[in-house]
């Protein structure tokens, strides 16, 4: 079976579970590069959060470039949540472009290239 599919399992002491899979079948069919979801614990019963995140792959249409990206949802026990589309994060003093979502429209860009190359 390999080359199916992908899976990582993700166990840290203290209550972190975490569980990511990706397959070409998920790409060919869907558009999904990948899916991840976990559940982390807080300093409270109320802090406990489940979160997933979706990477979605590019495609090209006749006069239009789309270049992909990450959505995310985070949410936590006490009620609250954050909805996360494409937000470039910043990683150790760098942010993470590659989250970002980006389209071409004919010879323009939504997403500048260059900054990501930075």
């Amino acid at each position: 079976m390999k080359g199916v599919f992908r899976v990582k399992l993700l166990v840290v002491d203290g209550g972190t579970i975490g569980l990511m899979i990706d397959a070409p079948l998920l790409r060919r069919v869907f558009g999904i590069e990948g899916i991840a979801v976990a559940y982390i614990r807080g300093n409270t019963p109320e802090e406990d959060q489940f979160w997933v995140e979706i990477g979605i792959s590019g495609f090209q249409m006749t006069a239009f470039n789309f270049l992909g990206g990450r959505f995310g949802l985070r949410a936590f026990l006490n009620g609250s949540f954050e909805f996360d589309v494409g937000f470039p994060w910043l990683q150790s003093g760098i942010r993470r472009w590659d989250r970002g979502l980006g389209f071409n429209v004919g010879s323009m860009s939504a997403m500048p290239d260059a900054i990501s190359a930075i």
